[in-house]
């Protein structure tokens, strides 16, 4: 039973009437309380708070314990029954049958936590991967999930190619994007000198002329000799025999006075009139392949400048330390020193100094030592 006082000052007045058989007379006594301003007076069996309190307190089957206010438990406990007397005596407070489950590493507890157990354990491991990210030269390849629920990051070897040339080079979009600044693979190269100024060939002035080669690439007139007859002789004696023609001279020579280029990966093309006259040369056969793809950088160019051979990968065969997750309560101890291949890890745990006390009710034992001295909740304490 609940007593409310409000100012002014409260008066209680208890009467004893006595019956007409006794022979001592009626008394009245009057009892000043103190002041409360909306505050509930509590009182316990002894300090008179009245017969339903003795009633709930003096009970032993079952055991009945003052909680005035709400919540009566904290969470998640719970209780049975209430005093039917007075609504602020309650059963002790326990904790459900499903907080069963005892979690210690690798494995974190789920949600509330009720005298050091659970409702659910959850695995913090990593099934693949690691809670750490990845760090240079690595990059995230996929992620996946602890059964807690925190992202785990499989790496793999980044993609480090060139994607810029030296002034004076010229780039060729080899494939693929670099994977730390996302521009585009190059393979550079030195483009071939130009070549030298070509002086041509001046045409040719006579007879039986045709087009040639200039020596630069243009035509020209290439001509032969004119044939000039010699003057007739003077008339003779009619007796004499006329003199007999000469024999005309043979054709000029079609090819004299031409001649081939000279060509570094061979004649793609003869004279029409000459078949031993190249008017025209091969391409270097070392441009029509593509150049390769290296990660690690190009070890061999050809006399185009397209790669054929590619840099080693300086970490194959490399084993990098196995990274370790700490528990809630736990700190890492160790980490393994970074290289150029391998990332810093956390490589040992050890604990952080922090344990639970799931609370209690009031004089109970405190885990963080000593007792409660009221109602109190799942707490941390600090070594």
């Amino acid at each position: 039973m609940t007593y409310y006082a409000y100012k002014p000052v409260a008066v209680l007045t208890y009467c004893f009437m006595a019956s007409v058989a006794f022979s001592f007379p009626a008394q009245a006594r009057t009892t000043f309380l103190p002041d409360f301003e909306e505050e509930p007076m509590k009182f316990s069996c002894e300090e008179g708070g009245g017969e339903d309190y003795c009633l709930c307190e003096r009970s032993t089957n079952p055991k009945y314990y003052l909680v005035p206010g709400f919540p009566k438990c904290t969470k998640p406990k719970i209780y049975d029954k209430t005093c039917p007397h007075s609504d602020d005596w309650i059963t002790e407070c326990y904790c459900p049958a499903s907080y069963n489950q005892t979690c210690t590493s690798p494995y974190r507890g789920v949600g509330l936590i009720c005298d050091g157990k659970y409702e659910e354990c959850c695995d913090t491991r990593c099934r693949e991967g690691s809670t750490s990210g990845c760090s240079y030269p690595y990059v995230t390849d996929y992620t996946s999930s602890t059964g807690c629920g925190e992202t785990c990051y499989v790496c793999r070897y980044g993609n480090d190619c060139n994607t810029s040339c030296s002034a004076g080079e010229e780039a060729s979009y080899s494939g693929g994007y670099n994977d730390f600044n996302g521009g585009a693979c190059v393979t550079c190269f030195t483009p071939p000198p130009p070549e030298p100024e070509c002086t041509p060939y001046e045409d040719e002035s006579g007879c039986n002329c045709y087009d040639c080669s200039d020596g630069c690439g243009g035509t020209r007139q290439c001509c032969g000799s004119c044939y000039t007859p010699d003057p007739d002789p003077e008339p003779e004696e009619p007796d004499i025999p006329d003199i007999p023609d000469p024999e005309p001279e043979p054709d000029t020579d079609p090819c004299a006075g031409k001649s081939s280029i000279s060509c570094k990966f061979g004649c793609a093309s003869y004279d029409s009139q000459c078949s031993n006259i190249c008017t025209s040369c091969k391409d270097n056969p070392d441009c029509d392949i593509s150049s390769m793809n290296c990660p690690h950088g190009c070890a061999q160019e050809n006399s185009c400048g397209r790669c054929v051979s590619c840099n080693d990968d300086p970490c194959k065969g490399v084993s990098c330390p196995t990274a370790v997750s700490c528990g809630l309560m736990q700190t890492c101890s160790d980490y393994s020193t970074a290289t150029s291949c391998c990332s810093s890890v956390c490589t040992a745990c050890e604990s952080a100094g922090i344990f639970q006390c799931p609370g209690g009710n009031p004089g109970s034992y405190c885990e963080c030592g000593g007792s409660h001295s009221s109602y109190a909740l799942a707490h941390y304490c600090h070594e």
